[in-house]
């Protein structure tokens, strides 16, 4: 994976360059982001925003559609875990470092 993925994906993005950044780079950079977000949160006992607000309700969908099918969940399973304790509260002042 290569160190400059945030500034090649913004400019993918803005130029519609989207071939720009593979496909498995994409996913490597997706598995450690997700990792890396779980980990946090299992740590802390509480959810944070992932994502900022200027992510859009559909990219959401489309991404969490993707995980979804990718790790052979429904929404039933997600139901069941969204449902647990702690799972779904924000902590308090956003992010944690």
């Amino acid at each position: 994976m290569n160190l400059d993925f945030e500034a090649r994906a913004s400019e993918a993005l803005r130029t519609g360059e989207l071939s720009a950044v593979t496909d498995e780079e994409l996913a490597r950079v997706m598995t450690l982001a997700t990792q890396l977000y779980a980990a946090k949160s299992e740590q802390f006992g509480l959810s944070f925003h992932p994502v900022s607000p200027e992510v859009s309700a559909t990219e959401v969908v489309a991404t969490v559609s993707g995980m979804l099918h990718a790790a052979n969940l429904n929404l039933f399973d997600v139901a069941m875990w969204y449902r647990r304790p702690g799972c779904g509260e924000i902590a308090a002042g956003g992010m944690r470092s």
